[in-house]
């Protein structure tokens, strides 16, 4: 993939026009990452409580990243997974946001 040259002037001012470049050119990355099959996209009912998160691996998971989130929100890693071959659990701030984790 490519993605447009962004260059900033010599004065260290960007613009419009180079932030929504820069924009432009992060949204393509990560739609480029959600193509992925260790994409795994969930939306938590309810804060504070363990969401079980299947990641399809196969194997025990080594470790995730969040790409993208609905809205600000923390997270945490919930208890431990009783099968973790199959799942991990996360716990949110706020309930009815949706995560983007890739899962590796």
């Amino acid at each position: 993939m490519s993605y447009e040259r962004v260059q900033i002037d010599g004065d260290g001012q960007v613009d419009a026009e180079h932030v929504n470049r820069i924009q432009t050119n992060i949204k393509r990355a990560l739609d480029d990452v959600e193509q992925d099959d260790r994409q795994v996209k969930v939306t938590f009912a309810a804060a504070s409580t363990d969401t079980r998160i299947y990641h399809n691996l196969g194997r025990p998971l080594v470790g995730y990243r969040v790409v993208r989130a609905s809205a600000f929100v923390n997270w945490k890693d919930g208890s431990p997974s009783s099968d973790p071959t199959r799942f991990f659990n996360v716990q949110v701030s706020a309930g009815g946001v949706t995560l983007t984790f890739e899962v590796f």
